[in-house]
């Protein structure tokens, strides 16, 4: 910010910049301004729901987001997770249809249940390790219920109280995201197991079959999921990196054209889903190298750079062109390409702000701005470029 103040009372600007370091301060100096905007904008909305009023900036807003961003969706893996619930469902029905066992539609139902609540994980066999402890946990406490409690219960409300020890805390559990699946296991499957009806019954049959029934379920969806859902963390953080990839590369290439902020949204919605996973990858791992955001702020970038050239005259399109051409060769080739063409990039982007530095207008301080961006973004870790006057001018 101090830089900012004295950058503006000495009227340094893009114009007058030829010292990567200075460009880099520039380009930092926008970036904090933008986020001092946003904060501003923030505090208007936090007044606006403190106060109930409306300003200008809520309404653009409401009106800008009423529908909801889209995040990132894997299809393959939607699909083998639907296939798990099939596979348990059919199975699940077969083995209760074949063995004419009463009891034996608790195996899909409770299977299917599973199957679609840890659809979202790598590996749900660890967890599921966990709901069968869960699982005994909840029918110790409907053994009890069913056998000690249920028989002095003589009303509704006495019945909700006595459900209440068990239920009230099981649901804070629940509402906690590090104990939800102790929680949700708890209230379920001993709701489950009690076989609740107007009349309390203390049928030892019916109730070892039900606790029967449910453990089976848990045991065919584990068996499910092991085979058909499965995945290494490398392997969904790899996936997860490669569909980013080939949006930075598509867009580089101009072979879409999205909005910036559907861009955004889906990009940091990987950075979510990928950030817990680099926790679990083991030691010396090469997804461990790779990293979201720098792909997220390269992307970004080049839909400025694409703005910049549809509003550029056509005979100055072509080192352009040729800088996009790279970076899209760059990301189509995926963690190898990253590293080879790192400095293939770095040239023809330092020759980009070499001639846009030398130019004046508005358009060059955004083509430089942007420039400077993707040359942090796109290739870090190289020696900053050195400027001479060029021979040709990538502007007119």
């Amino acid at each position: 910010m101090r830089f900012w103040l004295r950058s503006t009372r000495t009227g340094l600007n893009w114009k007058s910049a030829r010292d990567w370091g200075v460009l880099l301060a520039l380009r930092l100096t926008g970036r904090l301004k933008a986020l001092v905007e946003v904060w501003a904008d923030c505090e208007v909305l936090r007044s606006d729901l403190s106060s109930g009023e409306a300003h200008t900036l809520r309404r653009n807003l409401a009106t800008r987001h009423r529908q909801g961003r889209e995040l990132h969706v894997d299809y393959g893996i939607a699909l083998r997770s639907a296939l798990s619930v099939v596979i348990v469902t059919l199975v699940g029905c077969g083995i209760w249809s074949w063995s004419g066992w009463s009891y034996g539609a608790g195996i899909p139902q409770i299977g299917s249940i599973l199957c679609c609540v840890l659809a979202a994980m790598d590996n749900a066999t660890p967890v599921l390790r966990k709901v069968l402890t869960f699982m005994l946990i909840a029918l110790g406490a409907a053994f009890l219920y069913k056998f000690a409690i249920m028989p002095l219960v003589g009303s509704f409300y006495a019945l909700a109280v006595a459900l209440g020890f068990v239920l009230i805390p099981a649901g804070v559990l629940l509402a906690v995201p590090a104990t939800w699946l102790m929680g949700f296991q708890i209230s379920v499957n001993l709701i489950y197991m009690l076989t609740l009806d107007n009349h309390v019954t203390t049928d030892f049959n019916a109730f070892a079959n039900a606790s029967l029934a449910t453990f089976d379920g848990v045991a065919l969806a584990m068996m499910t999921l092991a085979t058909v859902r499965a995945v290494s963390t490398e392997w969904s953080v790899a996936r997860l990196l490669h569909s980013g990839w080939r949006v930075v590369a598509d867009l580089a290439s101009g072979t879409r054209r999205i909005d910036p902020e559907l861009i955004a949204g889906r990009m940091t919605d990987r950075l979510g889903l990928i950030a817990p996973r680099l926790a679990l990858l083991p030691a010396g791992s090469e997804e461990q190298e790779n990293d979201v955001l720098r792909d997220l702020r390269v992307g970004l970038t080049v839909l400025e750079l694409q703005r910049i050239r549809r509003e550029m005259p056509r005979r100055d399109h072509k080192l352009l062109d040729d800088l996009l051409g790279q970076i899209a060769m760059q990301y189509q080739q995926g963690a190898g390409g990253l590293a080879k063409c790192k400095k293939a990039v770095a040239e023809t982007l330092d020759r980009c702000l070499n001639d846009v530095l030398f130019e004046a207008g508005p358009e060059s301080s955004r083509l430089c701005d942007a420039l400077v961006g993707l040359r942090s973004g796109a290739c870090p870790g190289l020696a900053p470029p050195k400027f001479t006057l060029p021979a040709r001018r990538l502007i007119a």
